[in-house]
């Protein structure tokens, strides 16, 4: 018995909208947190072409939050997932 594997790589956007999704993402996680305004835009700009986990590190010292980068990471990778299913 043969088994293929594949896997699609969408590098341009045409099969999800990252973009729609990213803003999904932030919007629900600034509403999860009751975060601003100001703190909402940061992440929209500083995700618009990729996350990493450092970014959370990045907002958490630039907008002294108390919430643990690591959780935000985690949630916000949550969010991306089901908004792009």
């Amino acid at each position: 018995m043969i088994v293929a594997r594949f896997a699609i790589f969408d590098l341009d956007g045409t099969l999800v909208d990252r973009q729609s999704a990213l803003s999904d993402a932030v919007t629900g996680l600034c509403r999860t947190h009751s975060f601003g305004p100001e703190t909402e835009q940061w992440l929209l700009t500083e995700l618009a072409d990729r996350a990493h986990a450092a970014d959370f590190a990045r907002l958490r010292a630039a907008f002294g939050l108390e919430v643990a980068a690591e959780q935000l990471w985690h949630e916000y990778v949550g969010l991306m997932a089901a908004t792009s299913a």
